[in-house]
């Protein structure tokens, strides 16, 4: 079976490619950042990772369990995300016809996280 693709950049410069599969009862999007752990300040290691998993709770348009994640799971969906040397992927999966609502807020999560002090908590092996 031979997929139809097509890449297109989108305004802002963010560059995407569309896998299409017409009988498809699932849908997935996966966005890939620039942004690893070799672009850590070498004094924080592990920040690039952190970063990641504060992202899913950052605040945002969507509120707590409408977020990303929440959402997608709700939808019977599967949601994660890895980081990497050079680059960091955000991924999700759900039923073909709410892919848009999970990439408006994948784009949300990305595009405008609002990480608050003191929201998140540090603790140390130790305490």
């Amino acid at each position: 079976m031979t997929l139809a693709t097509r890449t297109v950049t989108l305004p802002g410069g963010l560059q995407a490619t569309l896998v299409h599969q017409p009988q498809a009862d699932r849908a997935a999007a996966l966005a890939r950042v620039a942004a690893g752990s070799h672009h850590e300040p070498s004094r924080f290691p592990g920040l690039a990772h952190l970063l990641e998993h504060l992202l899913f709770y950052a605040e945002s348009a969507y509120q707590d369990d409408d977020r990303l994640m929440g959402w997608v799971q709700r939808q019977g969906g599967s949601v994660n995300a890895t980081t990497l040397a050079r680059h960091s992927a955000f991924f999700f999966e759900v039923a073909a016809d709410a892919l848009a609502d999970g990439v408006a807020r994948l784009q949300e999560m990305l595009q405008a996280p609002l990480l608050l002090q003191g929201r998140y908590s540090a603790r140390s092996g130790g305490d």
